[in-house]
């Protein structure tokens, strides 16, 4: 299974040479792990996963802009959103650096997870895409 970002530059398919049947994937606003880790769970009762798999990329969207920025502009377009909620939005940001720094964060966040098998936390790979050039390498924690 593959997490990554919803930018077409970043298809996991095309990215990685998989044929549409091979994997679940998972696309999201910058491709960050904590949206669909219950997902992931879910999924591993249904299919027993044997691999994670999380693609991000540089020059994304969500590099573009920061955290500041998207709570003001929620602030403004939603005045009812109680603290809570705007506290919920914040942590789960798409917003990131324009680097591997958030891969590595949620790379951490598979590592701690405490409901998902850890035969299969053991089979995670980050893989970080530059755009460019088209190559891709391997992140580490």
């Amino acid at each position: 299974m593959e997490v990554s970002c919803l930018d077409s530059r970043a298809d996991p398919y095309a990215v990685l040479g998989l044929q549409r049947l091979e994997c679940i994937a998972f696309r999201n606003v910058s491709g960050r792990i904590s949206p669909v880790l219950r997902d992931i769970a879910a999924l591993d009762t249904f299919f027993h996963l044997n691999q994670i798999v999380i693609l991000h990329h540089n020059n994304c969207g969500a590099t573009h802009f920061t955290l500041d920025v998207q709570m003001d502009d929620i602030r403004a377009k939603c005045p009812d959103a109680s603290e809570e909620e705007l506290e919920t939005v914040a942590r789960l940001s798409p917003v990131r650096p324009d680097d591997d720094t958030a891969l590595r964060a949620d790379l951490k966040t598979l590592s701690e997870c405490s409901f998902l098998r850890k035969d299969l936390l053991a089979n995670v790979m980050g893989l970080y895409l530059d755009v460019k050039t088209g190559l891709v390498r391997e992140v580490r924690l």
